[in-house]
């Protein structure tokens, strides 16, 4: 375990627990945090466990930020556009698109 003041001194010039707790709200991967630190992801795991109070895991965070993406998407663009965009290239598509078309937003044909 390292203590905050430990961890500011030695990770200062990587932005200390401000920038851990930035990576952790902007959904960063585990990967590209333990990179930016330079240390495995388990110990990244262990300062998140130990400073936050939760294990990382932000999988529905993510969705939720993606999916509510597609929906602003289709406020300013048509069903064709959306398609285009997200057909085949997201496993959120089929999930968005019917509850655009339960809203009325997309016709059902």
């Amino acid at each position: 375990m390292i203590d905050v003041t430990a961890f500011e001194e030695k990770y200062k010039d990587k932005g200390g627990v401000a920038k851990l707790s930035e990576m952790r709200a902007t959904l960063w991967s585990q990967n590209d945090m333990a990179a930016h630190f330079g240390v495995t992801k388990t110990r990244l795991n262990q300062w998140l466990k130990q400073f936050f109070g939760e294990n990382y895991d932000k999988r529905n965070e993510r969705k939720e930020a993606i999916i509510a993406s597609m929906f602003d998407f289709a406020d300013n663009n048509s069903r064709e556009h959306f398609e285009l965009a997200f057909k085949d290239k997201t496993t959120y598509y089929k999930t968005v698109l019917f509850k655009l078309m339960s809203e009325q937003k997309y016709d059902t044909v």
